[in-house]
């Protein structure tokens, strides 16, 4: 079958989505932490309101790319599969999750941007806890989406042996504690290999990829 242009959209949505990883890092930085007290984090939410809500917005619209890029993973990943759609469902699975994750962070960043103006001090520390630990839907979201990714692109050599071997080490990492903040700044450099490698597979092949196909073999 054709490629269509939705077709050719969801591997570049990993590129998009790296922006939109990186943007509310830059944007928040300098950002009191909990530790600094609730007043410190309001003062500073308050002075830069408008980073503060494009930062909250880029999360959102990082919680929609996610899922359209883990769409055409999962499509890449099935059409090499034979049998049960094993690893292709898994990293769908945790794409589900860290976009689910990144829709968090973006309700709790305009949540406290809003309470900070509104000059609910108390409210934004209140948030700021819940904040401070919205790493963990994130970090198993990605574990799961490295870890499927990195072996399925093994198993059906979807990716280069050198990239699925780091993709595996990767998720094994966000599952350590510290290591895991290595691994979040990687991200966007991931997100952009993975996406460019798999549309380039997508166009140089000149049609979709066929998930019955995979099936069909396996029976046949």
């Amino acid at each position: 079958m054709p490629i269509s242009r939705f077709e050719r959209f969801l591997p570049l949505a990993a590129v998009l989505a790296a922006v939109f990883f990186a943007a509310p890092e830059i944007l928040l930085n300098g950002m009191p932490g909990v530790t600094d007290g609730p007043a410190d984090t309001a003062r500073w939410l308050e002075d830069h309101e408008a980073r503060a809500f494009i930062a909250a917005i880029c999360s959102g619209y990082l919680s929609v790319l996610v899922l359209f890029f883990t769409t055409g993973l999962r499509q890449a990943l099935r059409s090499r599969e034979s049998g049960e759609s094993t690893y292709s469902s898994a990293a769908f699975a945790g794409g589900l999750l860290l976009s689910v994750s990144a829709a968090l962070t973006a309700l709790l960043d305009m949540s406290a941007a809003q309470a900070a103006v509104d000059g609910r001090t108390s409210v934004v520390a209140s948030i700021e806890y819940v904040n401070e630990f919205s790493w963990m839907p994130w970090a198993a979201g990605t574990a799961v989406l490295f870890i499927a990714t990195g072996l399925g692109g093994l198993r059906t050599a979807l990716l280069p042996r050198g990239l699925a071997i780091a993709t595996v080490v990767l998720g094994v990492l966000c599952l350590t504690g510290p290591t895991g903040i290595g691994v979040f700044y990687v991200t966007p450099l991931w997100l952009i290999a993975v996406g460019l490698l798999l549309h380039r597979r997508l166009v140089r092949n000149g049609r979709a990829p066929d998930s019955s196909h995979a099936a069909d073999t396996s029976l046949a």
